[in-house]
Parts: structure tokens; C-alpha cells; sequence
């Protein structure tokens, strides 16, 4: 035994030591620090940097959705659920953009008619900014000629020429100082800027104005991994995405990684006299953790990409999680659940469970409430909410609420009954929770409270494990019985190394 013992210390020194001295080829970035680094220009707008990217700029330096067209001529184009923007402004310090829509860019008769929407998952519409609606194909109800006051204007829809007219907010088109009723066949909605809807609701309304109003633009928020990335920068990094999980990507002067830049040169550091790598393996009584040379937590200084692997339900499948932080002193690991990470729309829909015989979750981490497929009984539209979001899941489009705790979805002086199709629950912060039930909750706090993630108390033999530890050993778990192992300079015990001495009779 001792001299299997020698071979397979000898193999972990000559290990140790190629891992010391040729770290960079477990890191290599690729060159995608340099390239994302690189100064970023499209059309008028300089100094552009992740989320967006196109142009000379590579994909894996941006975010999907962000990619910015027209980089040759006047203005940057970008497209959002297939309606092109004219890209007026970038703020990446508020995390924020001017668009104006490109089929309404000094012209108020577009060739199709449809509303302005988001994909609400990267886009968020400015607090500040009003709806203008434009009504096309109008006439009165009794078909006699109707004034024509300034918020009208000819338009040729569809090969016809019709009057149309625009409004402020979702208001019925009206002619002010007459009964006369007036009918339109169809309308978009856009939003324009706070200012442009006082002067287009004024007595000097006129087409001009609403023309510039267009040509103003509105302001979007964008969500894309904004605190990791903030996060990534502190610690001298560029973000960008990982092509294979479309995960964040923290491109460092080290090699790419998960979360920050491996600024202290944790990866050499060892634990009892061992270096653990990432990207292997490593499993500690009931705890696997699988890497994949990423850095996301933390252990004793040392930090690496790993995701913790529960069983889910009776089918043998796993439930992945993200492991933010592991603390050995007090026995907790913060994770996050892979499938709800920079999305509310899973694939499929299931609770956050636990081994119980593993894993409690850790107290003061109430559980959030997220309930997909809504609809009223009665089918009359659901008035829009801050807790509410859109969702694609399992091939069905379906509105969506968020809750904390367990309570139904209820809409105040709402008084139609709503129906949901399926419901999952996750744990959240206490803080995270607290602002998720205030008035200012959004489909923005909701994903940073998801990212954030849930404290796990472990059991996995703890205090066995610290016995052999205090003794000078190294825990373990033996193959064939799956029991605790205690590895020892003198051997494998099954508690202690002063076992192995006992029984050597020393």
C-alpha cells in the first residue's frame, strides 16, 4: 500500500508542477481580450463595447440581439423582434439607447402597420417616454367630409389614399368642437419623448412636429448580464458571450473566464497540499462539481467554474445550478439555477427541490412565485403590470406574473378571475424579495434577483470530515463502498489519520 501510495504522490507532484509552470495553456483566451478590446465604431457613434457588436466587431464581443447593421452608412441599424431602429444614442454607463423606428424616419405613411414591441427579455421602454398613436384609413361615420384639424394629415395605405390622424396615448380619434364621429380602419402605436408629446398634445400640433417627434426617438434600458459585467469590468476585464452556453464570457488577460478576472492568481493556489484544477472533476461525500475551466466561485481563495448537479425527481435526470460562492467554514454554497439564468422563460417548468438528505436551503431565502400560461376566464385582456412579463414557453406564447411567495396573481380593481396554466417556485435573497414586492418591481429586478441566487447549507459526513482534517488528512470517498475516506501520508483511513497510526501500533 505504501508503494502505491508513493506512485500516486509522484504523479501528483509531476502534475502540480506542469500546472505551475505552463498555466497559460489551460487559459488560453484565443486573442478575444485583444479583439474586444479593440476600439468599436459604427456609422456616427464611436466608442461602442459589449453588448453590441457587427460590423469588424466579432459576436462573441456583444450579446445576441445586439448586433448593429449599416456600420458603413449615416446611422447604426438594430433589430428588435424584427423591426429595424435607427440607433440615435448609446449611454453604457445607465445602460441605455435612442432609437427611432427606420419605417418612420421622415415619413408618417410606412408601407406596413404595426405596432412597436420588445423583446421585453433584453429591452425595457423609458418611464418617461408617451405613445403617440396613428390612426390610418379614417373617415366619418356618416361618410360627409370632416374638417380638418392639425393632427390630420393625408396618407396612401395599401394603394389608397385615406385621411389619417394621430392622438396622444391610446385616445379614440376625435375632430375637437364637433359630433362628428370618426372611424379608422387600423393604428400603430410609437413612443416618442416626454417633450415631443406636450408639444404634439398643444393647440400647435401639427405634422412637422410630429415628424420631429418621430425623428427624436425614444429611450430603451437593455438587460444583458448588466451586474455580472459590471462585475467582470471592476476587475480590469472585457465582456462578452460565450458561443457554446451563451453564458457571459469575462475576457481577461489571462484567459476567458466565467465571472471576474483571476486577479490574485488563485488558480496556482493549493488547499492542504493539493492544487485543485478547474475543468476536472471532484466530488466530496455527495457533491459532485464539474468545471469547465470558467471562474465563477470562490473557495478559500481559490476560484472555479463549476455547477452542482441535483437529481431531479424519480427520473434520474440532473437539475443544473451555477455556483456562485462556496464557504467551507460555515458549510454553504450560493448557487443559481442554470435553466432561469438571463432568462424567466425556461424550457420546462419545474420546482426548485433539493436532496434533503444533502442540501437545506439556508434561512431568510423566501421563495418567489412564477406563474406561466395566464388568462382571464372570460378572455378579456390582462392590463399590463410590472410584475408581469412575456414568455414563450413550451411552444405556447402566454402571459406571465411574478409573485413572492405563494399568493395568486391578482390585478387591484381588476375583478375578472385569471387563470394560469403552470406555476414554479425559487428561492431569492431576503433584499432581493423585499424589492420585487414593491412598487418598483420589473422584469429587470426579477432576473437580477434569479442571478443573484439561494444560500444551500451541505451534510456530506461534515464532521467526519473535519476529525480527518484536524488528524492531517485529506477527505475523501472510498469507490467501492461510497463511504467517507480519510487519505493519510501513511495510508487510506475510515475516520482519522491517528487510526492508521493505532493500528500500526505507533
Amino acid at each position: 500500500m505504501y508503494t502505491n501510495f508513493l506512485h500516486i504522490f509522484s504523479l501528483f507532484i509531476i502534475t502540480t508542477l506542469v500546472l505551475l509552470y505552463f498555466p497559460g495553456s489551460f487559459c488560453q483566451n484565443g486573442g478575444e481580450y485583444a479583439a474586444c478590446g479593440a476600439p468599436f465604431r459604427c456609422a456616427g457613434i464611436q466608442e461602442i463595447s459589449y453588448p453590441f457588436w457587427g460590423g469588424n466587431r466579432p459576436d462573441y464581443c456583444g450579446y445576441p440581439g445586439f448586433q448593429l447593421n449599416n456600420c458603413q452608412g449615416d446611422v447604426p441599424i438594430l433589430t428588435i423582434s424584427s423591426i429595424q431602429y435607427r440607433v440615435l444614442e448609446i449611454n453604457s454607463t445607465a445602460h441605455t439607447l435612442k432609437v427611432a423606428r427606420e419605417d418612420l424616419w421622415n415619413n408618417t405613411c410606412p408601407r406596413f402597420l404595426y405596432n412597436t414591441t420588445l423583446n421585453r427579455n433584453l429591452f425595457e421602454f423609458s418611464p418617461n417616454d408617451q405613445n403617440v398613436t396613428l390612426h390610418y384609413g379614417c373617415s366619418t361615420s356618416s361618410g360627409q367630409p370632416s374638417p380638418r384639424p392639425p393632427h390630420m394629415f393625408d396618407c396612401t395605405v395599401n394603394g389608397t389614399n385615406s385621411e389619417s390622424l394621430f392622438t396622444i396615448g391610446e385616445d379614440s380619434p376625435s375632430i375637437p368642437g364637433t359630433g362628428t364621429d370618426i372611424r379608422c380602419d387600423t393604428n400603430i402605436s410609437v413612443p416618442v419623448n416626454e417633450t415631443a408629446a406636450g408639444n404634439l398634445a398643444g393647440s400647435t400640433a401639427s405634422i412637422v412636429l410630429l415628424q420631429d417627434a418621430l425623428a427624436s426617438g425614444f429611450s430603451l434600458q437593455w438587460s444583458a448580464n448588466n451586474r455580472v459585467c459590471r462585475n467582470c469590468i471592476r476587475s480590469g476585464g472585457l465582456c462578452g458571450t460565450n458561443q457554446d452556453s451563451q453564458a457571459l464570457a469575462c475576457y481577461c488577460a489571462d484567459g476567458t473566464h466565467a465571472s471576474i478576472c483571476n486577479t490574485t492568481q488563485t488558480r496556482n493556489n493549493t488547499q492542504n497540499g493539493i492544487n485543485t484544477q478547474t475543468g476536472n472533476t471532484t466530488q466530496t461525500g455527495n457533491i459532485t462539481l464539474t468545471g469547465n475551466n470558467t471562474q465563477t466561485g470562490t473557495r478559500n481563495g481559490l476560484r472555479f467554474g463549476c455547477r452542482i448537479k441535483e437529481r431531479k425527481g424519480l427520473d434520474d435526470k440532473w437539475k443544473p445550478y451555477r455556483v456562485l460562492e462556496i464557504d467551507d467554514s460555515t458549510k454553504t454554497v450560493r448557487v443559481a439555477r442554470e435553466d432561469l439564468w438571463n432568462t424567466t422563460c425556461p424550457r420546462s417548468f419545474y420546482n426548485t427541490t433539493l436532496e434533503q438528505n444533502i442540501f437545506l436551503l439556508s434561512p431568510n431565502y423566501p421563495n418567489i412565485t412564477l406563474y406561466y400560461g395566464c388568462s382571464t376566464f372570460n378572455g378579456q385582456p390582462i392590463p399590463q403590470l410590472p410584475s408581469m412579463f412575456p414568455c414563450v414557453g413550451n411552444d405556447t406564447s402566454s402571459a406571465s406574473f411574478f409573485t413572492v411567495g405563494g399568493n395568486f396573481p391578482s390585478i387591484p380593481g381588476f375583478e375578472t378571475d385569471i387563470r394560469c396554466e403552470t406555476s414554479i417556485s425559487v428561492p431569492v435573497n431576503q433584499t432581493a424579495a423585499e424589492f420585487l414586492a414593491g412598487s418598483t418591481a420589473s422584469i429587470v429586478l426579477l432576473r437580477d434577483a434569479l442571478a443573484s441566487g439561494f444560500s444551500l447549507q451541505w451534510s456530506a459526513n461534515n464532521n467526519v470530515c473535519e476529525n480527518c482534517t484536524r488528524s492531517g488528512g485529506l477527505c475523501g470517498t472510498n469507490r467501492d463502498s461510497q463511504s467517507f475516506a480519510c487519505y493519510c501520508v501513511s495510508g487510506t483511513s475510515a475516520s482519522t489519520c491517528n487510526s492508521i497510526e493505532t493500528e500500526n501500533g505507533t
